[in-house]
């Protein structure tokens, strides 16, 4: 078997850009650090930020004040998956390839990456619906059974967190995706005048979302946690609650409120019997004795700002002497930039082609992230 990737490539790219437009708009919905630069299980990449500044009064003098140190902090982003997928080829397998031309796409290879694709998608998915800060919506109720109003909620909620207004992203699962596409405000897309801001947009820049779907959405099961009441009244701006009484675990990503407000519903950082930790604080008081509901397990859209979360993509480190691949090759989507590391191994009667990659995710703004709960 030639050792020569021109054949195939060109059927590879193609592969690549097709999967990548089916399922990988949670990519689009995140801070993507993609490069062409090879990583390892275990590489951290590190993000500064810079501190909140504060603001002082100015008093003119001769003097200039004295300088006041900031130490930014790094939010470590860890590479801790090493995935690949592979398939071979016969010599009839190339054959026809050659004959048939670059537009040719061998399914093999659409597997291969669709599955590397979706596993990134999915992996992402967990840590954007975990990190998420806010809550809406009511678990087993469609929340476009009507109109688009938590969109509207949704675009409320990432304004008072300071959220830039661009960059804002609507990732919904298939059936919530196919509900809002039958409204009627939505529908009006096909009758706004051509090269219109609200004509060229996916699905709708309601609420100014880049709204779209993704296979990856998926349910978040809930924790056990039930009974709880608040120990003490929590004030605004409170970050933790203290509760007692209740049974159960409490699961980051779980969504609860307390007493009768079910309109501030808060998603928990970390829960334990006796306290709650939230990713902001209380919108309003909390009295004591308030009861905490948690919602049950529910499919976990996503209305989200880019920097709420981070992901890094790499394709693998080689070995210093190289490995047993006769032929090797990063491939690169030009759109989203993840790149992949294509070899080849060579066979009895075949060759066996892999694809593999690395990449791993880290929380950056959770206060950027409102859960669509469904």
């Amino acid at each position: 078997m030639a050792n020569d990737l021109n054949v195939l490539i060109p059927v590879i790219i193609g592969s690549l850009q097709r999967v990548l437009r089916q399922t990988g708009f949670i990519l689009n919905g995140t801070s993507l650090d993609a490069s062409n630069a090879v990583g390892a299980v275990g590489q951290v990449l590190q993000t500064p930020f810079t501190n909140v500044a504060a603001t002082y009064d100015v008093t003119p003098g001769p003097v200039p004040p004295a300088l006041v140190n900031s130490t930014p902090t790094m939010e470590p982003l860890v590479l801790t998956k090493y995935k690949g997928s592979r398939f071979h080829l016969t010599g009839e397998d190339w054959l026809g390839i050659a004959n048939r031309g670059p537009e040719f796409r061998s399914r093999s290879m659409d597997e291969c990456i669709a599955s590397l694709i979706h596993e990134m998608a999915t992996f992402q998915f967990n840590l954007m619906e975990t990190n998420c800060a806010r809550a809406l919506g009511t678990q087993g109720v469609d929340p476009f059974v009507a109109n688009p109003n938590l969109l509207v909620d949704g675009w409320q909620l990432l304004s008072d967190a300071l959220a830039p207004e661009l960059d804002r992203f609507g990732i919904l699962s298939t059936s919530e995706y196919g509900s809002a596409s039958k409204l009627s405000q939505f529908q009006k897309l096909n009758e706004a005048p051509i090269g219109t801001n609200f004509a060229l947009a996916s699905l709708g820049m309601l609420s100014n979302f880049k709204v779209g779907y993704d296979q990856a959405i998926g349910t978040h099961v809930a924790g056990t946690g039930a009974g709880y009441l608040v120990n003490g009244a929590a004030a605004i701006g409170d970050l933790t609650v203290v509760i007692d009484t209740g049974a159960g675990t409490f699961l980051p990503g779980d969504v609860v409120h307390f007493g009768a407000v079910t309109a501030n519903k808060y998603v928990v950082k970390v829960g334990t019997g006796v306290l709650l930790t939230l990713y902001t604080g209380l919108v309003a008081a909390v009295p004591d004795n308030a009861t905490v509901t948690v919602a049950a397990s529910h499919r976990a859209n996503l209305l989200v700002h880019r920097d709420q979360t981070l992901m890094g993509v790499r394709p693998p480190a080689e070995a210093p002497d190289g490995d047993a691949a006769d032929v090797v090759q990063i491939i690169s989507d030009p759109i989203t930039g993840v790149s992949l590391r294509l070899a080849h191994y060579k066979g009895y009667h075949a060759g066996q082609w892999e694809t593999s990659i690395v990449y791993g995710g880290a929380r950056n703004r959770a206060r950027f992230g409102v859960k669509l709960i469904a």
